[in-house]
């Protein structure tokens, strides 16, 4: 406990390995088994995993430097996918970017460069709806992930998904 070369004695570390919970990196994504909306979503306790890189047009074509969540939707060939992320309560005044990313989960990196749809149109309090339509011959596994724009405040939000 000493602070110079010649100081000995025992030293203890302590640390938890706690686990990933689900929803906050695409290798454990909040799965999406039907339509609906899921309401009073939150991105507290959720870290920030993911950002846009601000020149990738196929994402939102801006950076989302704040908490994110993932959730996981089944998207069959010829189904058009359809997000909105709504602010509610707490974060009413947010401002929220959705963004779609293929699988696999690998897909999701640091600084996400390609999406298959994304929206960050909107300012404080509105929604935003990204809308993706699986032309690709195959079922798709695709990862929804809600981001913001400020690093420092978790997020509030009701997120609604159609596959239609």
């Amino acid at each position: 406990d000493g602070y110079d070369t010649t100081d000995v004695g025992p030293i203890t570390v302590t640390f938890s390995n706690q686990p990933i919970p689900v929803g906050d990196v695409c290798t454990a994504p909040t799965v999406i088994a039907m339509s609906g909306t899921m309401t009073n979503q939150t991105t507290l306790g959720f870290g920030n995993d993911y950002d846009l890189d601000a020149s990738a047009t196929s994402c939102t074509g801006f950076e989302a430097p704040g908490l994110d969540r993932v959730y996981q939707v089944t998207v069959p060939t010829g189904m058009t996918l359809t997000a909105t992320v709504t602010p509610v309560g707490a974060g009413a005044m947010d401002d929220l970017a959705i963004y779609f990313v293929d699988s696999p989960a690998a897909s999701c990196t640091t600084t996400i460069s390609t999406c298959l749809a994304g929206k960050d149109d909107g300012v404080e309090a509105e929604p935003e709806t990204a809308t993706y339509l699986n032309a690709s011959g195959a079922t798709k596994t695709i990862f929804v992930v809600v981001d913001s724009f400020d690093p420092a405040a978790p997020n509030a939000f009701d997120l609604a998904v159609q596959v239609q």
